[in-house]
């Protein structure tokens, strides 16, 4: 039986440090998981949207095999966004 593999692609928000995110996921590592930091650049280049869609969807297909699960982390621009709402049902 083929072990799973686990990848986890996380995408920063806006004003996001790439290089933090690379730094601390590489100890993810030792839980076998994979680690890949998408960066769309979404200050500095402005080609729009669909442009870093298609390069993200690229990456996931690069990724993408019948052993593989893929996981995806969308990371908010300011820390105060990632505070826990409480909310009652």
């Amino acid at each position: 039986m083929t072990p799973i593999i686990n990848h986890v692609i996380v995408i920063p928000g806006l004003g996001n440090n790439v290089k933090k995110h690379e730094w601390v996921m590489e100890g993810w590592k030792k839980y076998g998981i994979i680690p890949h930091v998408f960066d769309p650049k979404w200050k500095t280049e402005k080609n729009g949207f669909q442009p870093k869609l298609d390069q993200a969807l690229r990456l996931i297909d690069s990724l993408t095999n019948k052993s593989a699960k893929i996981s995806i982390i969308g990371i908010y621009p300011h820390h105060k966004e990632l505070q826990w709402r409480r909310r009652d049902y």
